[in-house]
């Protein structure tokens, strides 16, 4: 680990911002250059030919001790079209507007070494709304539950951009 310290994060592959490196016949190359100089050898003909000789996947570590934040992937259609529009508006890669940095989706499989819980997508608006009047949260929520209408896809939409975009007092009182 750099500077000694735990590492809370690792990322291994080929992604452009981050290439791995691999140590191959007593010296290291970077895994792209490797998988470029023999793809077939390395990934396999199927995989070479199914993904044109890329990887077709980040491999990810996480020394999760607490909560991590909330991520949300585009499919690999919305990938490659944001990718293609910030490219064509000429975002620079590593500008903070920047959303797509590349034109993959980012489909994960998570698992534990340990007891752990994840969560993954929303419940439907009828059950959000239920769970706001159990838990007693109407009041301090009025800015919020309108969003909550009968049409699934935008009101849960408009529900979660309420949430995260009050302010964080606002949020630590929720």
């Amino acid at each position: 680990a750099p500077k000694g310290r735990p590492l809370a994060e690792v990322w291994m592959g080929t992604h452009p911002r981050g290439p791995s490196q691999v140590l191959w016949e007593g010296k290291w190359i970077l895994l792209s250059h490797l998988i470029q100089e023999s793809p077939e050898r390395i990934l396999g003909e199927g995989i070479a030919r199914r993904f044109c000789n890329q990887l077709p996947f980040l491999f990810k570590v996480l020394a999760a001790a607490t909560p991590l934040s909330i991520q949300c992937h585009p499919n690999l259609k919305q990938a490659t079209v944001g990718f293609q529009k910030e490219e064509s508006c000429g975002i620079g890669l590593s500008a903070p507007e920047r959303n797509y940095r590349d034109q993959n989706h980012k489909p994960e499989i998570f698992c534990a070494l340990r007891p752990s819980w994840i969560l993954k997508g929303f419940r439907n608006p009828v059950e959000l709304r239920s769970l706001i009047k159990k838990l007693g949260l109407s009041s301090p929520m009025d800015g919020i539950s309108p969003a909550l209408g009968k049409g699934l896809g935008k009101s849960l939409r408009a529900f979660f951009a309420a949430l995260i975009e009050l302010d964080h007092q606002r949020q630590r009182e929720l």
